[in-house]
């Protein structure tokens, strides 16, 4: 796990460059719907950036991911890796290995990264958030909404490399432009 810095830390060097975000999750499952709500929250933030909410099924948009050619791809889940609810940690594909974390998807994350890593030859992150609650007709507790609140602001305010319209991280750019600076 990559533990050495923080996850804002990490995510300020990792997202650089055309980045795609993919929110994983059943939101009708409690805390796993974490990944769906960072999505929808993003994109009701005005973003016109590359985010893909992949509801339970990330196989079903891989095919999606590739033509966006990312260069950098950020998976959000809610993963059991034995944290305090709300607490998120960064996962490399490697870092996973042969770990099946608890996961409501058929299809490992393991090798949705791989797969993607291979195709797109994009960097791929799991940003794992730990779950509280995922019972079947429950909200996103409230440790768990915090984390994907804190998430959204922190996604938003990332200053990008590349300032298009595709990249995800070029909000501040957007309104800059807006105000005609």
């Amino acid at each position: 796990m990559m533990a050495e810095k923080s996850a804002a830390e990490q995510l300020r060097e990792y997202l650089q460059g055309k980045a795609l975000i993919m929110g994983i999750g059943n939101p009708l499952r409690g805390d796993d719907g974490a990944g769906p709500r960072l999505i929808e929250s993003l994109r009701e933030s005005g973003s016109k950036s590359l985010l893909i909410d992949a509801g339970s099924a990330p196989e079903r948009h891989l095919g999606e991911v590739k033509a966006a050619a990312p260069e950098c791809v950020l998976l959000v889940d809610a993963v059991d890796f034995g944290g305090n609810p709300g607490e998120v940690r960064l996962f490399s594909r490697e870092e996973l290995g042969d770990w099946r974390p608890l996961s409501t998807h058929r299809l490992p994350l393991r090798l949705v990264m791989e797969y993607l890593e291979e195709e797109t030859k994009a960097r791929v992150l799991l940003l794992g958030i730990q779950p509280h609650l995922e019972s079947f007709g429950q909200c996103l507790s409230v440790p768990v909404r915090q984390t994907v609140e804190a998430l959204a602001v922190l996604l938003k305010m990332l200053p990008s490399a590349e300032t298009t319209e595709a990249c995800l991280l070029s909000t501040t750019a957007r309104t800059e432009k807006e105000k005609g600076l």
